[in-house]
């Protein structure tokens, strides 16, 4: 297994980060369904975030993530091999080429209230582009759910980490929020080969659904490698090369919408 491209891709899991911080409270477990369209296939995956404290764990079917803030480190957990890498934090800076960390895309309020995961949630939509290429991001964001205070913050201090920057955090006192929704459409032109049209369009699309949110105490082993998993001794390299692949759609950052009509989406 390629631990490096695997952990790129679900590292970012919880991709639209919210930057409001508040008082942490028990553990969050959130159900999680992603699915990814493209001209040639579909893909679904079905995930469980568990988050307490300055720790996160992403279990899905055949691979977990744990990120541990206090230690510094993220273990992939690989449950068909039931082995495991381990991996310093300073190895996944950066985890983008320069110019990508910097484009912005303005999220504006559409109006629209939605209820998801017994939470209503308001709808923000932008769309950027040129000639080539046309992006649409919209994503349905609830203010102050069931642990959306702890959740943020974890996802802030993970990002500004990973990111190397300090994150901008919202007013004090101001409600958690949480994107219960996720959704990017990338809309392209590709050459015509066989020359009856210049050119042909294809599309990509990814959306992710947070299906339930729970409040509980969770154990100290949730978030450590199972027992009886053999450690690799391989070791990573101290940074990911910088054309590693990464996921365009899932490592969105939301600038905190606050009751205002607009937010900035930026990629970390």
């Amino acid at each position: 297994m390629k631990w490096s491209r695997l952990l790129v891709g679900t590292v970012f899991t919880a991709s639209i980060v919210l930057v409001c911080v508040g008082p942490a409270f028990a553990g969050v477990v959130m159900a999680e369904t992603s699915i990814q369209q493209s001209p040639v296939e579909e893909t679904s995956q079905k995930r469980t975030i568990y988050v307490q404290g300055n720790k996160q764990k992403v279990e899905s079917e055949s691979t977990d993530t744990i990120t541990d803030l206090d230690n510094s480190v993220i273990y992939v957990i690989d449950k068909n091999h039931r082995s495991y890498a381990e991996l310093s934090l300073k190895a996944l800076h950066p985890l983008r080429p320069p110019e990508a960390r910097n484009s912005v895309l303005n999220l504006s309020k559409t109006g629209k209230t939605r209820v998801i995961a017994k939470n209503s949630c308001n709808e923000y939509r932008g769309t950027a582009g040129n000639s080539v290429v046309n992006t649409t991001i919209s994503a349905c964001v609830s203010r102050n759910p069931p642990g959306a205070d702890q959740v943020t913050a974890f996802e802030h201090k993970m990002m500004s980490r990973l990111s190397g920057r300090a994150i901008p955090q919202s007013a004090k006192g101001e409600a958690a929020a949480l994107v219960l929704e996720k959704q990017s459409s990338v809309n392209f032109r590709i050459p015509d080969v066989s020359g009856r049209n210049a050119y042909r369009t294809a599309s990509l699309l990814a959306r992710t659904e947070i299906s339930d949110i729970q409040l509980k105490t969770l154990p100290a082993d949730t978030f450590e490698p199972p027992k009886g998993f053999s450690k690799l001794q391989r070791r990573l390299p101290e940074n990911i090369p910088e054309d590693t692949p990464h996921v365009p759609d899932r490592s969105i950052e939301a600038i905190a919408p606050d009751s205002s009509h607009n937010c900035k989406s930026a990629q970390a």
